[in-house]
């Protein structure tokens, strides 16, 4: 089973929360593909870059590892960011991507806080919550901390 939660913040940015279930440990892979330039600013953090605007691409969990490919047999040059989970039966994957100028300062530290049923993503000051119960993750509520 496999699922993706997407939640717009304050108009801002992006929290993908991917929740995969398998019956024996896999390593999960989710692949962002682009025509933009890819680059690493730091870890777990990635910047889409094309012209004027760039598109972070930030994940807290320290068992994702993230490697830059280059495919070959499509019409024109494209990039790959392609992020791994270490192998498990169970996955929630967080990434945040924000949208920006260029010029303009990339998206700041991503943390996230879990407890058995509840996660939380930390966005600077901005908290989104989610809940677990019987059919898997739900969106609680975010607090958007201006």
């Amino acid at each position: 089973m496999a699922r993706r939660h997407a939640v717009f913040v304050d108009n801002r940015y992006w929290v993908l929360l991917d929740e995969i279930q398998t019956s024996d440990p896999q390593t999960a892979e989710l692949r962002f593909h682009t025509y933009c330039k890819v680059r690493e600013l730091a870890p777990r953090h990635w910047v889409f870059e094309q012209g004027e605007a760039a598109m972070d691409v930030v994940t807290s969990q320290s068992g994702v590892s993230g490697t830059i490919e280059f495919p070959s047999g499509w019409t024109k040059p494209v990039s790959v960011l392609s992020l791994k989970v270490a192998p498990a039966s169970e996955q929630a994957v967080i990434t945040v991507l924000e949208a920006r100028a260029r010029q303009a300062a990339p998206l700041g530290e991503v943390r996230t806080e879990q407890a058995a049923n509840d996660l939380t993503v930390i966005v600077g000051a901005d908290r989104i919550m989610f809940h677990r119960d019987a059919n898997g993750w739900r969106v609680g509520q975010a607090r958007i901390g201006k």
